[in-house]
């Protein structure tokens, strides 16, 4: 009898061990439903660099500058405004980017020109965008090899610096320390530069801030962006009229130093003058 009693307690612990194991299991299938397919995660992380580097593609490029990219990512970029005429679309059977004065390396573009693309055809990075196969990277081409754009460019960074120094003689010229540490060092765009100067052969100029450089840029790349104080007593200007002065004075400019100008609001409401360039920037321009 007793015998019994323990074949039939293993029965039924079997039988309950198997039905654990199939609950288990149903439990496992049921959230699996609920999960993404492998691979989604990455899928979305791609479509949202591509997003991000359209839309910095689309607001920060000249429109003068022609842009290479692959096909599906000049359409994006004609649909979000981007002259068509200065698109080249990049496919299967070209065998060089130079073209072009920016190029958008996506993975199809990597895959095509491999290791030349950082090498040789374009060895600077202007933005970038996302990780691993889903990353896109905005380069500036270098028509001439990649040797002659490295010298351009140690050569512009000098002349920055120099007239730089120069410009932080200015008494009109008020600076921010973080400011005066940029264009002390070069990295202020030539353009900015200029316009610093214009504004303060007429008008004291107090340099707030300076933008930010474009996610996972080069090292080297010259800041484009700058903050101007909205108001200044030494100008003895009343009301608006010392920021009409200044927008004034900046819409006269001709290309490439004409800037965008915009009013911002800054810590505390402060009102800003914000000065833009497009990318890339222009070599040369300080020592020509």
């Amino acid at each position: 009898a007793r015998r019994s009693q323990l074949t039939g307690l293993l029965a039924a612990v079997i039988f309950f061990g198997a039905a654990a194991a199939a609950l288990v299991s149903l439990q496992a299938d049921h959230h699996g439903a609920n999960r993404p397919p492998a691979g989604a995660g990455q899928a979305a992380a791609a479509a949202a660099a591509r997003r991000q580097a359209v839309a910095w593609v689309t607001a920060q490029v000249s429109h003068q500058t022609v842009v290479a990219c692959d096909r599906a990512f000049c359409a994006a970029l004609a649909a979000a405004g981007f002259p068509a005429a200065d698109l080249s679309t990049i496919g299967p059977s070209t065998t060089s980017p130079l073209g072009a004065g920016v190029l958008v390396a996506t993975a199809d573009i990597r895959g095509q020109f491999g290791s030349r693309l950082a090498r040789t055809y374009a060895p600077e990075v202007l933005a970038s965008f996302g990780n691993g196969t889903g990353k896109v990277v905005v380069r500036l081409t270098a028509p001439a090899g990649a040797a002659a754009l490295r010298a351009a460019l140690a050569a512009d960074l000098t002349a920055r610096r120099s007239y730089g120094a120069m410009l932080l003689r200015n008494k009109r010229l008020l600076v921010a320390p973080s400011v005066r540490q940029a264009i002390a060092a070069g990295q202020v765009d030539a353009r900015l530069l200029d316009c610093f100067a214009l504004l303060a052969s007429q008008y004291p100029v107090h340099v707030v801030a300076l933008g930010r450089q474009a996610p996972g840029a080069s090292q080297g790349v010259p800041l484009r962006v700058a903050y101007l104080a909205g108001t200044d007593a030494a100008a003895h200007l009343a009301g608006n009229g010392y920021v009409r002065a200044l927008r004034a004075l900046l819409a006269a400019q001709h290309a490439p130093f004409r800037p965008s100008v915009a009013l911002v609001r800054g810590t505390g409401g402060l009102q800003l003058i914000e000065v833009r360039f497009t990318a890339p920037s222009p070599l040369g321009l300080l020592h020509q």
